[in-house]
């Protein structure tokens, strides 16, 4: 699991306070990646793989981790996990940088690691319902920031639209090469429909010792 680091991007723009929560529902930042860095982390795919990406099964189990099932009603998305390695250490390092500016300006969490990044594909029909990031155990528990980076030409889709929910509003955040949506891991949230094309993104998840602190 990767270190945090710092950085200080150019453009950062917060985004609907939520009344009840006092702080930032999510933080966009312009251009962490260029169109070409995009470009080569789909590459990866190539090299690495991929599965369906699956969901929490509702269980009552008192296990410390959920069993996780694929139910495309729900969520229907390609996965590839990326490693942290010589070779892909420049993308933890940039999104290290990047979540410390959205934490240092938004919301102050406590947080020291990264869960390994996972690159998606949204194939035409794919899409993911409402949701939160924050589990009720095991290390799930213990996210504080969610971070989504789109990676594809938005003018290569339709549909799959990242939205927030918020005060009972959906926030619907730009959508542009290589620009970064954080936002914290118990806001709810979910990808539209994929209508054409596919959509890439680059998903992470930062942690600390204790739950939401």
């Amino acid at each position: 699991m990767a270190r945090l680091t710092t950085m200080t991007p150019e453009i950062v723009r917060s985004l609907e306070s939520s009344q009840t929560a006092r702080m930032a529902v999510c933080v966009e930042i312009d251009g962490v990646f260029s169109p070409q860095e995009c470009r080569r982390i789909i590459g990866l795919r190539d090299t690495l793989g991929w599965d369906d990406a699956p969901i929490p099964k509702d269980t009552s189990g008192a296990g410390p981790q959920r069993t996780h099932v694929v139910d495309t009603s729900v969520r229907r998305t390609e996965r590839t996990h990326i490693l942290a390695t010589p070779e892909t250490q420049w993308i933890y390092d940039r999104l290290s940088e990047t979540v410390n500016v959205a934490n240092g300006r938004a919301w102050h969490f406590r947080i020291g690691f990264m869960e390994p990044l996972q690159l998606l594909r949204y194939p035409e029909g794919g899409h993911f319902d409402w949701h939160s990031d924050l589990g009720d155990r095991g290390i799930a528990s213990l996210r504080k920031v969610s971070a989504t980076i789109l990676l594809s030409d938005p003018a290569s889709y339709d549909g799959g639209d990242l939205q927030l929910l918020t005060g009972g509003k959906e926030l619907t955040p730009k959508r542009d090469y290589g620009t970064a949506v954080l936002f914290p891991a118990f806001v709810n949230h979910r990808v539209t429909t994929v209508s054409r094309g596919s959509r890439y993104a680059l998903i992470l998840w930062t942690c600390g010792k204790r739950s939401m602190r």
